[in-house]
């Protein structure tokens, strides 16, 4: 299983994109976790509504603290195997997570970084992140 946990402030206008392509993913052995950080716009209520609808999406409430509280709170919760962190304002791809989670266990990896699009509001503009050698994934020791 994998935890995805997804630290939120005042991201309305993305939250639910972002929610909807976790559900979207073809892997789908995986815990939500939606950690509201004292949101002052509706990202709350929207995960509340996420969660009412499906049972693999876990909401915590908690005071603003910052991205590293809100990262440090859903690891405190998180049940799986591996750890996936994503940004509420991030989108990824159908497939990412079987294919960190193929190679991570195929390669018997403790960390898996997968590349990733950049994309600019204003211009429309996508441009690619920093490519990873061969594997796609980054080598943790074990």
């Amino acid at each position: 299983m994998i935890s995805i946990i997804i630290p939120v402030y005042n991201v309305e206008k993305y939250l639910a994109e972002c929610v909807d392509s976790v559900l979207r993913q073809t892997y789908t052995d995986y815990e939500i976790i939606l950690v509201d950080d004292g949101s002052t716009d509706s990202s709350g209520r929207i995960c509340d509504d996420y969660a009412a609808k499906d049972a693999r999406i876990r909401v915590i409430h908690q005071k603003n603290g910052g991205l590293s509280a809100a990262r440090n709170t859903g690891l405190r919760e998180a049940v799986g195997e591996y750890v996936y962190f994503l940004d509420s304002d991030d989108i990824p791809e159908p497939h990412a997570l079987m294919e960190l989670a193929r190679r991570a266990g195929e390669l018997a990896l403790d960390i898996a970084k997968a590349r990733f699009l950049y994309y600019d509001d204003e211009t429309g503009k996508e441009t690619r992140g920093p490519q990873i050698p061969k594997t796609d994934v980054m080598a943790g020791g074990r």
